[in-house]
């Protein structure tokens, strides 16, 4: 699923729930609160997602599933950028693709 999607296709869905599944298998709420896009050329495009939890679990880096209600499911590599303080766990999620 993801290698057709673009910042657009995120931006689309700014301020929804995303569903993160770890192996333990508790399911971990985020929030997609930005989508930055960044160094796109003619034939790249870079673009970064922002996921806050309010979790006071901090997940490590690496590929987690999601789940959203519309995107339906699909893997991102995450890395916790703001550990877990009062407002929650913010996650980030870096792109870079072919333009087609």
């Amino acid at each position: 699923m993801l290698e057709n999607v673009n910042a657009s296709t995120f931006a689309e869905h700014l301020n929804t729930t995303f569903r993160i599944c770890p192996e333990s298998g508790r399911e971990i709420e985020v929030v997609l609160t930005e989508v930055e896009e960044s160094r796109s050329t003619s034939q790249l495009e870079q673009f970064t997602l922002i996921f806050r939890s309010s979790s006071d679990e901090v997940l490590p880096q690496r590929i987690y599933p999601f789940k959203h209600r519309e995107l339906g499911g699909f893997e991102i590599f995450i890395v916790p950028i703001a550990g877990s303080n009062p407002k929650g766990t913010v996650y980030q999620a870096c792109f870079s693709r072919l333009k087609q």
